[in-house]
Formats: C-alpha cells, sequence, structure tokens
C-alpha cells in the first residue's frame, strides 16, 4: 500500500538500514526493542517502528531523530513533507500513558479510540500474554466486536507481540470467504507461503483440518524470535462466511490448544458454535455486555486518574452533556467512542492541532 507511512519507511530504510543504527534512533525516540522485526528487510524494520511511533503518538520525535542523523546525506524535504502528512493535524499536546496498559482507557492511533469497560477482554488478553491460545469475543451486531482490535493492537505493541487482523468485512464484502481463502489471508500476514491446492479426494468435512494441517508444515518458516503471534479474525458471523470456513476457524482453535502452532494464538469476533457453549477453562470467551451511561461515565473518571486529574459530579455532568450533544439517546458505538476520546483529550490533556 502506497500511504506516506510506507513510503517514508521505505526513504529512511535505504538511509538507515543497520539494525544498531535503527535501534539507537528508535530508543532515543522511547520506542525501545519490542515489537519490531529487528532480523527481518530494512524495510520491515522501519515499517515497524513508523508504525509503533505513530500508534503511541512518539512519530514527532522519531522524525526528530531521524532528521539529526541524517548529517550530510542530503536534502531531507521530502522526509519532512511525508512526516508532515503522517503527522496531519491531530497531535496532541498531553500524552496519555497509564500506569498499567492493561487497563488503558484511550488506545489505537493518537490515542483516539475510546475503551468502555471491556474488563473480560482485559483479563484474556493478559491470560493470552501468559500463554492461553484462544479467545472468542461475542456479541449482538454493533456491540463493539471490531472495535476490539484496537486493544488487542495496543497490547501487542505494548508487550512486543504481533497482532494481525483479518477483517472478513473489509478483505471479501459480499464475496463469500472460504476455509482456502481465509487460510491463505492469515499466510499472507504471516509472511508464509501455504499450499491451498486440493485434490478430488478431500472430503468437505475433513478440508479445514487439512489446510490446518499444511499450515502447522509451514510455521518452522517464522522467524525464532520468541514473540507471540495473535491472529485476530474478525466478522465469522457474517453472512458470507462459509461453512466450511467455520470449520477452519474450529479447527485453529483446535490446534492452538493443542499447542501445534507454534506460538500462534488465536482471537476470534462473531463465532456462537460449539466452542464457546461449554468452554473448558483455558479458552477465553468474552460476552460483550452493553454499554450504557454509567460505563461512559466511569470511562471519564479513569481517564482522568491516568491524567492525575479529579473529576467531580459538576464536571462529569458538564462532560455527559457534551457528549451526548447531537448524538441521540442510543447513539452509535463509533461515533460515540470517537467523540468521547476526542473530548477526554481535549479536556485532560490539551490538544495541539496544526
Amino acid at each position: 500500500m502506497n500511504t506516506p507511512a510506507t513510503r517514508y519507511a521505505g526513504l529512511v530504510a535505504e538511509l538507515f538500514w543497520r539494525v544498531s543504527e535503527a535501534q539507537g534512533i528508535a530508543n532515543a525516540a522511547g520506542i525501545g526493542n519490542a515489537g519490531v522485526s529487528w532480523g527481518q528487510t530494512p524495510f520491515t524494520m522501519w515499517s515497524d517502528i513508523v508504525s509503533i511511533a505513530r500508534r503511541r503518538g512518539s512519530f514527532p520525535d522519531l522524525h526528530a531523530n531521524i532528521i539529526s542523523q541524517f548529517g550530510q546525506m542530503g536534502d531531507h524535504e521530502e522526509l519532512d513533507q511525508l512526516a508532515r502528512l503522517i503527522e496531519g493535524p491531530r497531535r496532541r499536546a498531553g500524552s496519555y500513558r497509564p500506569a498499567d496498559p492493561y487497563r488503558a482507557r484511550l488506545v489505537g492511533e493518537f490515542t483516539r479510540r475510546a475503551v468502555f469497560n471491556r474488563f473480560d477482554l482485559r483479563s484474556n488478553c493478559a491470560k493470552m500474554t501468559a500463554g492461553m491460545p484462544v479467545l472468542f469475543i461475542v456479541g449482538e451486531r454493533l456491540s463493539g466486536k471490531s472495535h476490539s482490535w484496537y486493544y488487542v493492537q495496543h497490547i501487542a505493541d505494548v508487550e512486543g507481540h504481533v497482532a494481525v487482523l483479518i477483517d472478513v468485512a473489509d478483505m471479501w464484502g459480499s464475496a463469500p470467504c472460504t476455509a482456502a481463502e481465509l487460510l491463505g489471508a492469515i499466510a499472507d500476514q504471516l509472511g508464509i507461503t501455504v499450499d491451498l491446492r486440493a485434490s478430488d479426494q478431500v472430503q468437505p468435512d475433513t478440508w479445514p483440518r487439512l489446510l490446518v494441517g499444511k499450515l502447522v508444515g509451514m510455521l518452522p518458516s517464522l522467524p525464532d524470535d520468541g514473540r507471540r503471534r495473535w491472529i485476530l479474525i474478525d466478522g465469522v458471523d457474517r453472512t458470507n462466511v462459509t461453512p466450511d470456513a467455520i470449520g477452519l476457524v474450529e479447527a485453529l482453535a483446535r490446534a492452538a490448544e493443542q499447542r501445534r502452532l507454534r506460538g500462534l494464538q488465536l482471537i476470534v469476533t462473531g463465532y456462537s458454535g460449539a466452542l464457546v457453549a461449554t468452554p473448558p477453562a483455558d479458552r477465553g470467551v468474552e460476552h460483550i455486555q452493553p454499554i450504557d451511561r454509567p460505563e461512559v461515565e466511569r470511562f471519564f473518571k479513569d481517564v482522568g486518574d491516568d491524567y492525575g486529574k479529579k473529576v467531580d459530579p459538576p464536571f462529569l455532568s458538564s462532560l455527559m452533556n457534551t457528549l451526548y450533544t447531537g448524538l441521540g439517546t442510543s447513539p452509535d458505538l463509533g461515533m460515540l467512542g470517537n467523540k468521547a476520546a476526542d473530548l477526554a483529550l481535549s479536556v485532560f490533556g490539551g490538544r495541539a492541532d496544526e
């Protein structure tokens, strides 16, 4: 994808292709070593660094460090232009860093995504960091299942995991999402090649298990870097997901629980089959609860605590009135979350719009 961020990473990779140079620049921006594919190509390495810096809000510091190291290597006008496009008009003045990343209320790029309650998701992600292999996220339509990705990505960044998203709606639209296509998307995200051809003798009920076996056979080609790899498959409740694709999800979950997937861990939204009916203790299941005013009030109080600012009842009432003005009594959860995040950042952290 030819975006300002990818062009920026490509240019920097040509200048600072040595791991030691990249580590020095990243460390100076507070990024550290976690979450970066140091053993991969310079472009992949710098793509990771830029992505992490953007999500943490530290990209301006990273760019300043790169320019300070530029020396006599030439004109950095193009890098500056790309940096302005990457930063956009939404850079924050007050950075948001909760003491415990698992209880973060603001996540995503420039921390502009609000996370209301989701206490089960928080505890289950902590369990996955400790080794739990599978998490299913269950909820009604528009309950916030897809929004889970931003929190999962936040934890992966903090802990140095690799997190990849397989978004059924984005990748397939209304076209059928089959088992072979789903596994192919997973393999592409992992950077490995899997033979997806089926023989005429393959039975439909065994095809998902055979596909998992093909994946398992290629996993030794993944980097032996000790990092956990979280695969989030979002939207298996969509009507275009075929039965064999559901069978693949179930086969992947069983393989993960049998520790056959070499460090891969599975997060699935929208699944409602037998695996969530009576789950064993080592299988995570989050049933998303409705978001109402008490959960939103708790959000503002918690963000205030993270900034060291008290939210008394009159102040809270003012925040809630401002938030719900123009949204109606039953607002779209995405709109509510985005407005709540922007309001919290402007009130508690300040915003430096450029």
